[in-house]
């Protein structure tokens, strides 16, 4: 998935098309420090599912969860709930904010075409800066019957859908909008999760060339500018001094 969630209900489904003798999946929610080269669960970034035994797994450890697991033709539900911080968390607790981080003051790389902001990020650090999300959960679904909450009170931060294939079995993700199996009220297809951060990206611009513009009308002591509505425009020469003598 190339989307992530951070805050609201999400859903979406997975149909096991295929199970080879021996083989089996694992399904559900993952943080991108997670490394590609381990499954599902394997984390502290990552919450999962097991067809084989119906075994759930995080951070390492597997708990029952839904014995009887589940197999090939079956459509398979995952819900994560994470409550806005405002509305949930004690008062002196840090709140959520509408508008995405900017990164635009990050150097600049081009790969394969593309020109892309550059992020380091340390996954140990942040691991061992994780905090619990009150409120917050993750619940799975085999053929629309939920199989009841796997956890809750998961680690703040941005999920993505995850799956783990071992020995050739295949699947097929359906993000939505349209589902086999109805999701719960209030979850949204994770399919709508592209429009919204385009409509978070836009604010964090916005956002962005405003800081810019004050902090460059603060350094030249201008006191009336005129806003400029792209980077691309230079805001000092369009200032308007007022009594600069």
């Amino acid at each position: 998935a190339t989307h992530g969630v951070s805050r609201g209900q999400w859903y979406f489904e997975v149909q096991f098309l295929r199970q080879p003798k021996d083989s089996h999946i694992r399904i559900g929610w993952s943080q991108r420090y997670s490394p590609l080269q381990a499954c599902v669960g394997y984390t502290k970034f990552s919450y999962g599912w097991r067809s084989l035994k119906g075994t759930k797994f995080h951070d390492g450890y597997g708990a029952t969860y839904f014995p009887q697991g589940f197999k090939k033709g079956d459509v398979l539900g995952c819900l994560i709930e994470l409550p806005e911080r405002d509305a949930k968390f004690e008062s002196g607790q840090p709140k959520h904010s509408v508008a995405r981080v900017s990164l635009k003051d990050h150097p600049i790389v081009r790969f394969k075409g593309h020109y892309f902001f550059e992020v380091h990020d340390n996954a140990n650090e942040t691991a061992n800066n994780l905090l619990p999300l009150p409120w917050s959960r993750v619940e799975f679904f085999l053929n629309g019957r939920s199989c009841g909450t796997a956890y809750e009170e998961i680690y703040e931060g941005t999920y993505y859908p995850a799956i783990s294939i071992f020995k050739n079995a295949t699947v097929r993700c359906n993000f939505g909008p349209s589902f086999s199996f109805p999701p719960p009220f209030h979850a949204q297809p994770i399919s709508e999760r592209a429009t919204q951060y385009q409509s978070e990206q836009t604010m964090a611009d916005l956002v962005y060339i405003a800081n810019r513009n004050k902090e460059l009308v603060q350094s030249q002591g201008v006191r009336d500018y005129q806003f400029c509505a792209t980077p691309k425009q230079s805001c000092p020469e369009k200032a308007v001094r007022k009594n600069a003598d």
